[in-house]
This record gives C-alpha cells, structure tokens and sequence, in this order.
C-alpha cells in the first residue's frame, strides 16, 4: 500500500543543532533558522505507510516536523480560542478521545518544499496555512506569528511494550510494534492566527469546536492531547504581547 511522503529529519541531527528539551520552547527567528538548516541539510522524504503500516510513526531515529497552528478570535472584547475533540476515525489514533487547541499536519511531499532558504520559511507557513483552511473559515485572517518548538519525548520506552528491529549493523532503533508514545516521533512548530469570530468549520469536515476564553481553558486541559496540554498555559501567559 502506497502513502504521500512526508518530510523527516534524523533525530540526532535535530538535537546537535537545537539543544533537546522537553515541553514548549520560545523561539525566534534565529533558532528557527537553525531548523530551516536541518531540514535542508538532513531533511528526508519518507512513506508515511508502507506495506499497510505506519512505519514512520514507529521509528524514533527520526522526528517528523509537524507545524501546529493556534487559532485565536477577540469576540466581543474577549479573547477566544478555538478547541476541537479528537474523534476516533480522524487523524492520528493515539489522539482519538482527546481535545486540542492546535491544528497540525504533516509537511508533505505534495507540498513541494524546495529547500533553498529563499523559500523553506515560507512553504513551512504555506503547509499549516493549507491544513487550517481545510479545517475552518473565517471572514479575515491575520498574519501567522512563529512561537516556537514543540516536543515532547519523556515517556519510557520499555522492552514489554516494544519489539527492536535488528539491522546488519545490530539494533536499528526502529520499533516494529504498536504504542510508540505519539511525541517521540514528532517535533512541532507552533504558529499563532488571528481570525475573526465568525470563524465556523468548513462544512466538508464537521468538526465539533467550540471557542472558549482564556479562564476557560484550564478546566480542559485535563482531557487535552499532550501537545496542546503544555502549550496551553503558555498561550495564556503569552498572548497579551500579540494585540
């Protein structure tokens, strides 16, 4: 069974360039070009499926770039964001169940990321810009500003819980079972977007999202995907800076 490619780097490449750390971290556009550099000069395509199976998902010696977009509205003086519950049959199965308050997706090959400087920067906006507009719409939408990173690789990795592929070479790191904790394989560039409040779903897809203010938020957390569960504070810590 075929799959789109989508972008990859090799993990040990990312960490040499970006000091590894856990949670969010702020970043400007220094530090992202230091990504933009590790993408050009290690960036992989690779089949997301293969053979049936989500291979990619399973192997760790590879973080695959996921740009995460935060889609914030000033509706009646109050700031709101957008949050959507991660229904089983869409998306990425570790998440079914879950809330989030970022909208993200693979930077595919059907993207046709030429990695020159001159463009990079502006086809990783583009990706999320794309995966957005195929979630919602708005009457306006304002320009998207770079927050930072996101990972998230904490959680133990156990012989009870995987099977280790063997290589020519020995031990290759690549987990050929199922569960490998969602964050170990995922690295994340956040983006804030200003909408208007007559945001809605676009109706193709029917997403169940609500908007909810910032004293709202931390009731849902709890039931938050991981990603958005760190990012959550810090966008109400953070969000006074950009009106």
């Amino acid at each position: 069974m075929g799959a789109n490619k989508i972008l990859v780097v090799p993990t040990v490449a990312l960490f040499e360039s970006i000091p590894h750390f856990h949670g969010f971290k702020a970043a400007n556009s220094s530090e992202l070009d230091k990504l933009e550099v590790v993408i050009r000069s290690h960036g992989e395509w690779k089949e997301r499926l293969y053979d049936g199976d989500s291979k990619i998902e399973h192997d760790f010696t590879y973080k695959q770039i996921i740009p995460y977009g935060v889609i914030i509205t000033n509706d009646n003086d109050a700031l709101k964001i957008l949050l959507y519950p991660r229904e089983k049959g869409s998306g990425d199965s570790r998440l079914w169940g879950k809330t989030s308050i970022g909208i993200g997706g693979h930077i595919e090959s059907q993207d046709s990321i030429n990695l020159r400087p001159e463009y990079l920067e502006r086809k990783l906006k583009e990706s999320i810009e794309r995966e957005i507009k195929e979630e919602i719409t708005a009457s306006k939408y304002g320009d998207f500003s770079f927050l930072g990173f996101l990972n998230d690789d904490t959680q133990p990795i156990t012989e009870e819980n995987f099977i280790y592929g063997d290589s020519e070479e020995g031990n290759s790191g690549r987990v050929e079972g199922v569960g490998v904790p969602i964050g170990y394989v995922h690295f994340g560039l956040v983006y804030l977007l200003k909408v208007s409040p007559d945001v809605k779903t676009v109706e193709a897809h029917q997403k169940k999202f609500k908007l909810i203010t910032l004293d709202e938020i931390g009731s849902y957390i709890p039931t938050m995907e991981t990603w958005s569960r760190i990012l959550a504070p810090e966008i109400k810590r953070l969000y006074g800076g950009f009106f």
